[in-house]
């Protein structure tokens, strides 16, 4: 199909009768003439954001993960009195982890750095945890 074909189907449509190839050179055309506003592309851009603003990208990463607005995060924090689920170690917003069921996507609570990778290096299997405590008990001093 040509261009200008693309053009009559698109305005038979209804649409505007501009074609993707059409607005594409448009677009190049822009950033061409307009270098200063591309000098990022997505992905540095992205990463410059997260490195300006990490708690603005700490919070958004929880709600698309784990649908944990800001406020949901804290009252769970404070029902935990501010300490880890598991350890009781203290914790702050910036240090803790967001515990989870793989399968559900369930929010199971808020675990310091190292009780959470302990629970994911053990794949959150009680069997294999209560293997670990035997271990750690018949073998040390």
């Amino acid at each position: 199909m040509t261009d200008e074909q693309r053009r009559r189907v698109s305005i038979a449509r209804g649409g505007s009768g501009v074609t993707l190839t059409a607005a594409a050179e448009t677009s190049r055309r822009y950033k061409q003439r307009h270098p200063g506003k591309y000098l990022l592309d997505g992905r540095a851009a992205a990463k410059k954001a997260r490195t300006e603003h990490p708690e603005r990208f700490r919070r958004y990463s929880r709600l698309k993960l784990y649908g944990l607005t800001h406020g949901q995060l804290l009252e769970l924090l404070a029902a935990q009195h501010g300490v880890c689920a598991i350890c009781s170690e203290q914790m702050t917003e910036a240090t803790l982890h967001v515990d989870h069921d793989h399968n559900t996507g369930a929010v199971r609570g808020l675990l310091c750095p190292k009780c959470n990778a302990a629970l994911g290096f053990l794949s959150d299997s009680p069997a294999r945890l209560r293997a670990a405590l035997v271990y750690l008990e018949q073998r040390s001093a």
